[in-house]
């Protein structure tokens, strides 16, 4: 899938804990002509909710994807999909 402003995705900190993220920046990255997936992007979130007990709003810049579900181990520092509700 391919990522775009205004879409609502995870974010994974470093302590593994999960938040919602907003993108807002969202650009292809040198060199590609056409966007294929994730890793194609440079995107920008607008990360919600508690950091350092105080209900906030921060700015990742560059977040890179991962493929991992949220809360992974390898999917900390990164931007993931929200799982899919069957």
């Amino acid at each position: 899938m391919k990522p775009s402003v205004g879409r609502w995705v995870h974010h994974t900190d470093a302590d593994g804990v999960v938040r919602a993220a907003l993108i807002v920046v969202c650009a292809m990255k040198p060199g590609y002509a056409v966007g294929v997936d994730e890793q194609d992007f440079d995107v920008t979130l607008e990360v919600h909710g508690l950091r350092d007990h105080e209900s906030n709003v921060y700015i990742v810049e560059q977040a890179q994807y991962s493929p991992a579900r949220s809360g992974h181990v390898t999917a900390r520092g990164c931007w993931t999909w929200p799982a899919r509700e069957s």
